[in-house]
């Protein structure tokens, strides 16, 4: 069961199904993905609860270990994430959200908070013909994994599985 904000359950494996059901609703955002989740507790620091119906995280962030909250969902985003400001600051854990996906901020437009993309975090939108192909410099060093692979791989097989 998932406890009511501002009260947070730690991450347990056990919560996979859990997670799962409630962001397979939305598109795949990698960070709320709960193997991407489980991998990422480096610390066995990462906790959630629910708010308004949204899933929300209590993230650390990757370098410098620090908290920070983030809520996936459409239900009251403005409630939800004015909510989750106030608590931010008055835990000290900072005045902004983070890994907010654009499936919760869109309805946020035209409210009194402010979106600011993080142009930091677009490294892994790429053109599916380029990530295809490999051809250019960019990606000389994925071409080389590749070969490599097939090199020491010669009796692999691809093949499209149900």
């Amino acid at each position: 069961m998932i406890p009511e904000f501002p009260e947070f359950k730690k991450l347990s494996v056990e919560d996979g199904p859990t997670i799962d059901a409630i962001t397979n609703r939305f598109p795949t955002y990698s960070d709320y993905n709960f193997s991407s989740l489980w991998g990422w507790d480096t610390r066995d620091q990462i906790a959630f609860s629910m708010l308004n119906g949204n899933l929300v995280v209590r993230f650390t962030d990757y370098e410098t270990g620090e908290p920070f909250l983030s809520f996936i969902g459409q239900t009251e985003p403005g409630a939800t994430a004015e909510t989750l400001l106030a608590y931010s600051e008055a835990q000290g854990l900072g005045d902004c959200l983070r890994l907010v996906p654009e499936v919760s901020t869109s309805a946020l437009i035209s409210s009194s908070l402010k979106c600011i993309p993080d142009e930091d975090n677009f490294d892994y939108v790429y053109l599916t013909k380029d990530i295809a192909t490999l051809e250019g410099n960019r990606y000389s060093s994925k071409r080389k994994l590749r070969n490599r692979f097939i090199r020491e791989n010669g009796n692999h097989e691809f093949k499209i599985c149900d």
